[in-house]
């Protein structure tokens, strides 16, 4: 466990990025790296009086990654009580594949969640259907319809007393307050019994963000 301001973060790497995404972006590693430290600006306190700045420490992180995906690394029995955190990154897979590096990181997840319950799980598109797999969900196909182009994503009501807000983006007369993201996929969620849904589309039964209500991912 860390200390009061700082947080170790595991990185289970499920893929790894090519082309021109690898050319501007980098690998997982290094889009995570700049998502965390861009987030982590927006804690840290702005002005702080110079007789209070040994009382105020800055946030700080540390982030290690594992290659789940080709190498099948994950953190040994005496690493992983260090970690406050587990962030499982998107993958070209599909989470529903019955192929060993898949059906490993599942299991690994569903340990983790049920005897590790302090370690927070955090899952991007691939790792949050595999948090849902791990917890008792189902992640399939579309029936084959493809998800394409800017959806509406909306906070559920939970979702708004989770957040403290009503929507996560600024509402203006020619712009509605409503979360637009940019899909290329024909898989959906079906939420597991013991999480609840905070972000929704307009797929019937199909989670965007979801989280355990007695500890939030």
């Amino acid at each position: 466990m860390s200390s009061s301001n700082h947080r170790a973060i595991a990185l289970l790497v499920c893929g790894k990025t090519t082309g021109k995404t690898y050319a501007e972006n980098g690998g997982y590693i290094d889009i995570f790296q700049r998502f965390l430290h861009a987030s982590l600006d927006s804690l840290q306190p702005q002005k702080v009086p110079l007789e209070n700045q040994n009382r105020r420490p800055r946030w700080q992180f540390s982030l290690d990654p594992y290659d789940v995906f080709q190498s099948q690394e994950y953190p040994d029995d005496a690493k992983i009580d260090d970690y406050d955190g587990i962030i499982i990154t998107g993958s070209p897979a599909a989470a529903y594949e019955n192929v060993e590096w898949v059906n490993k990181l599942v299991a690994f997840v569903k340990n983790v969640a049920h005897n590790k319950p302090r370690i927070k799980l955090i899952g991007i598109c691939f790792g949050h259907q595999i948090i849902a797999r791990a917890l008792g969900g189902e992640c399939v196909p579309n029936a084959g319809r493809w998800e394409i182009g800017p959806i509406p994503i909306n906070l559920t009501d939970l979702g708004k007393q989770i957040f403290g807000v009503d929507t996560l983006v600024r509402s203006t007369p020619a712009l509605p307050a409503c979360l637009l993201s940019y899909y290329i996929l024909t898989d959906v969620m079906r939420t597991p019994p013991s999480l609840a849904a905070h972000l929704t589309n307009a797929i019937p039964s199909s989670s965007e963000l979801t989280a355990q209500t007695n500890n939030p991912l």
